[in-house]
């Protein structure tokens, strides 16, 4: 009695954890199927920031600490909304006011911490320090760099993965000696992002500043990030 053993062929690339990873599957004669499965990262310079400063101010009484903040703070607010920062685009991230604490002694004089989030352009991140420390600011909390369009850079991921993926499907059927057939799947993966995952802000303006501080916080701008990984599956043409 004869036996028909099917059997599949796995061909596994590893590549370096820095590079896009790939794997190939070639099916056996009754599967007649070629799966590439790769993953591609898309990076471009941030278009777009959310700003987040602060004051932080302590007095000798709670209402001598809240009255100094609220004068201050309607003093950083006036600085950018001059500066063309629409009202809008400047968000309470935060507000407290307690006491500030004295080692072992025990509470120690009331304070109270404002904090600002500014959407604006990327390049006008700097500025926003800037003016915002000149105000009277004295907490810079950091920057979320992001872009204007991220559905946009996505799409660019997804399509550049559908793409390594083909190539990699053809170049295992090339090895094979077989040729692809018609598009049977396309499986997509799960999505990874880069830096900050919040909706940007509905306007985004340029800033213009006057005043300057002697010394300047220089700010350096990150790129954004997606990765998309992507499986497509061909028949083996006959």
């Amino acid at each position: 009695m004869r036996m028909i053993r099917c059997f599949t062929i796995l061909l596994v690339v590893f590549v370096p954890r820095c590079a896009n990873a790939q794997v190939l599957r070639i099916g056996s004669d009754s599967r007649r199927t070629i799966e590439a499965t790769t993953a591609e990262k898309i990076s471009v310079p941030a278009d777009s920031a959310i700003v987040k400063v602060g004051f932080n101010h302590i007095a000798d009484t709670k209402d001598a600490a809240y009255n100094e903040s609220v004068r201050m703070g309607n003093r950083i607010d006036k600085a950018l909304t001059g500066a063309g920062i629409p009202a809008e685009e400047i968000q309470t991230e935060s507000l407290m006011v307690g006491r500030e604490e004295v080692g072992q002694q025990g509470a120690g004089s009331p304070t109270r911490i404002q904090q600002w989030r500014i959407h604006v352009v990327a390049t006008g991140a700097q500025k926003v320090v800037d003016i915002a420390i000149t105000a009277g600011a004295n907490i810079v909390q950091g920057v979320e760099w992001n872009v204007s369009d991220p559905q946009s850079l996505r799409a660019k991921a997804y399509t550049a993965a559908l793409a390594r993926a083909r190539g990699m499907a053809e170049q295992a059927g090339v090895q094979a000696g077989v040729k692809l057939g018609e598009l049977v799947s396309i499986i997509n993966g799960e999505e990874s992002e880069g830096f900050a995952k919040l909706p940007m802000a509905r306007k985004m303006v340029a800033v213009e500043v006057q005043a300057m501080p002697t010394q300047n916080l220089m700010l350096y701008p990150s790129k954004v990030e997606r990765e998309a990984t992507v499986t497509v599956i061909y028949a083996i043409a006959q």
